[in-house]
């Protein structure tokens, strides 16, 4: 059985953690960030310029749409918007863009979808 980890802040589980390993051998998770809201849909761009065509992605059984909490050294560093597809989000640009986070822009992740 899975063991969930649970931001130590909010309590919600995290959904991306890391290990990493100490200087004396022992180990600690690290919640790299966690879901603060499921959404329907929500508009983006994969790039800054003002050609760059504005899209929408909608939560289905392929696509998550979310708001989340990000971290960094185990603080609470940005809240943002999210997109993870197992899909190419955005098929008019090279190479397969299936993330994106709100300020950072879109690229490409192993996503694994289980019900």
């Amino acid at each position: 059985m899975a063991v969930e980890h649970l931001c130590q802040r909010h309590g919600r589980p995290a959904v991306a953690s890391r290990v990493r390993l100490r200087p004396d051998g022992t180990q600690k998770t690290e919640h790299l960030w966690d879901t603060v809201e499921l959404r329907t849909s929500t508009t983006f761009k994969c790039a800054g310029s003002a050609a760059t065509p504005v899209k929408t992605a909608t939560t289905d059984e392929n696509t998550v749409v979310l708001l989340a909490d990000f971290y960094r050294a185990g603080d609470e560093s940005v809240t943002a918007q999210m997109i993870v597809s197992a899909d190419d989000a955005a098929s008019d640009i090279a190479w397969i863009q299936n993330a994106w986070i709100q300020g950072a822009g879109c690229a490409s992740g192993i996503a694994n979808f289980s019900s």
